[in-house]
């Protein structure tokens, strides 16, 4: 992107901060992350997709529900607004604002030139055995016989759609349109199987988002999906945002139920019975915790690092510690604004994410916020440079990172000792293997 492009986003966001106005600051930055998307997909071709412009889609989108969340014209709940801290809107979108910027900033410069996602896709072996893998790993999850290993399981299990992003792209890639049918099926498989056991709603989608990827790395275009995509693209833009409403209405009147998938089917579909749950432009939008970080650290101080102790254990087995304290910053947080509390269990009934640029500001305040911004996108770019493999694990573990720079990668800095655990764990999955291969 051009220099001048960012010095705009860089004026227009000081000006909405200074004259008060919510609305420029959440334009500027919804702007600056069309004008990189626009570098990545310029003429609807594919011409980069990393970890850096999966974020860059979710600040777009986040600063669309922020511009939807104050405008009178879009319904987004109400679910965001019972925490917000109206006198501290404007700062916190600042702070997002800035820090989202710095991270974007680091990931683009860190992650030098063009990624390429390489593979046999002509060996006829590999779509098969992929298959046989991500189902025997599902059955496996599903049935208990993985045994709890923290990390090393949840990699494991990272594997099943791990494998439908590889499948697609062999699929797309070689046109065979039986494949193509029995990936497409296998997502679908995965999303309703999700529906029925899964306790978070976007494990639903995640099938989907790696058909999706996949399919557009082999086709490089975005507008030439297969004609079964484009059915079920249109399909789950007017089915799952009503799922996901039902979903967050009833999550604890559903947990456990036999009958939860027909339940949802039956009932989640039903346009104009979910007005009171959460929709997902409320789920994007931040505004509740960021003025809530400003609100804290106004009544009691910066917390200095308080947030962050948790990296003095986080590294210990917990083979060797079982009573290891459970990590979740969110409940913490949750609690901590007054928005939950603890049960007799030790969790707390609900998880609210600080965000990487909130838990920086919570802690070390302006300075914690830059500094910090920036060696935490140095951080990711470097992750995603150790994974170059064409193997099955490699392609789990890139889309996993693809996946977090779009949903999860702003939550709060708890994702730094999960990358530093499964990037531990996948080179020493590539050396066993080529220890293997090459005795």
């Amino acid at each position: 992107m051009k220099f001048r492009l960012r010095y705009v986003y860089i004026v227009g966001l000081f000006v909405g901060h200074y004259v008060d106005a919510p609305l420029v600051q959440i334009l500027a930055l919804f702007l600056y992350s069309v004008a990189i998307l626009w570098e990545d997909f310029r003429g609807a071709e594919l011409r980069r997709l990393d970890i850096s412009t999966t974020f860059t889609v979710m600040v777009c989108l986040t600063s669309f529900a922020h511009f939807a969340a104050l405008s009178p014209w879009i319904d987004t709940g109400n679910s965001w607004a019972t925490y917000l801290v109206p006198q501290y809107l404007e700062d916190g979108l600042f702070i997002f604002g800035v820090g989202s910027f710095l991270i974007m900033e680091s990931l683009r410069r860190s992650i030098k030139g063009k990624t390429y996602y390489a593979i046999d896709y002509n060996n006829d072996k590999i779509f098969t055995y992929t298959f046989v893998v991500g189902v025997v790993i599902l059955v496996a999850d599903h049935f208990k016989f993985i045994p709890p290993l923290g990390s090393i399981s949840s990699f494991i299990a990272l594997m099943v759609n791990g494998s439908v992003f590889l499948m697609a792209y062999v699929a797309h890639a070689t046109g065979f349109q039986n494949r193509i049918y029995i990936v497409a099926f296998y997502a679908a498989g995965l999303s309703l199987y999700a529906i029925q056991f899964a306790y978070l709603r976007m494990e639903i989608v995640l099938p989907w988002l790696a058909y999706f990827m996949g399919e557009i790395l082999a086709r490089r275009k975005l507008f030439s999906l297969h004609f079964v995509s484009k059915v079920i693209f249109i399909g789950g833009l007017i089915v799952y945002p009503v799922i996901f409403n039902y979903l967050g209405k009833n999550r604890s009147s559903l947990a456990g139920r036999q009958e939860k998938l027909e339940i949802v089917l039956q009932e989640g579909t039903k346009i104009g019975e979910t007005d009171d749950g959460e929709t997902l432009l409320g789920r994007l939008n931040v505004l509740g915790q960021m003025s809530n970080i400003v609100n804290l650290t106004e009544k009691k101080g910066l917390y200095q690092g308080y947030t962050l102790s948790y990296f003095a254990f986080v590294f210990i087995p917990r083979v060797f510690w079982p009573e290891k304290p459970t990590l979740d910053a969110g409940q913490w947080f949750a609690v901590e604004i007054g928005r939950s509390y603890y049960k007799k269990s030790g969790k707390a009934n609900s998880s609210i994410n600080m965000t990487v640029p909130g838990e920086m500001y919570l802690n070390f305040g302006w300075p914690g916020l830059i500094i910090g911004c920036v060696l935490f996108g140095i951080f990711i770019s470097k992750i995603w440079s150790w994974v170059n493999g064409e193997d099955i694990f490699s392609w789990t573990f890139r889309f996993y990172l693809l996946f977090l720079g779009m949903f999860s990668l702003g939550s709060d800095l708890m994702v730094i000792p999960q990358l530093i655990a499964y990037i531990l764990i996948y080179k020493t999955i590539l050396f066993i293997k080529s220890t293997i291969f090459h005795a």
